[in-house]
């Protein structure tokens, strides 16, 4: 999700930087409304733009950890399937054991006896 090459970043930055150079082409007319000041509205991008960075920044950060935690698992995943063909070698793949390590212990499917014609 992309902030500073987003749509709506894209859209509100430009949109209040006009409305601050409009503000400073035309506030010296008679009764323009003086709540209005250019240096609001450039605080205000300047904001945005500090947040939009932040946020770029602990998205990396987040990937980064992200990618961290997946070769983590990956590793663990590898090594509880050794340590599982460990255990079933050791105790055979149908020893009720098994299930003292949490593993389910291997149960032959299909049916049995004689298989009807049809």
């Amino acid at each position: 999700m992309p902030v500073k090459g987003g749509k709506i970043y894209a859209e509100l930055s430009e949109s209040l930087e006009r409305m601050a150079d409009g503000i400073e082409k035309h506030s010296s007319e008679e009764d323009f409304p003086p709540s209005l000041t250019k240096v609001k509205l450039r605080e205000e991008r300047k904001k945005l733009e500090d947040f939009a960075q932040k946020y770029e920044e602990v998205l990396t950060e987040a990937r980064i950890a992200y990618d961290r935690y997946s070769e983590l698992a990956m590793r663990l995943k590898k090594c509880h399937s050794d340590y599982k063909t460990i255990l079933e070698g050791f105790y055979g793949k149908r020893s009720e054991i098994l299930k003292d390590f949490g593993l389910t212990p291997w149960k032959p499917g299909g049916r049995k006896g004689a298989r009807e014609k049809k």
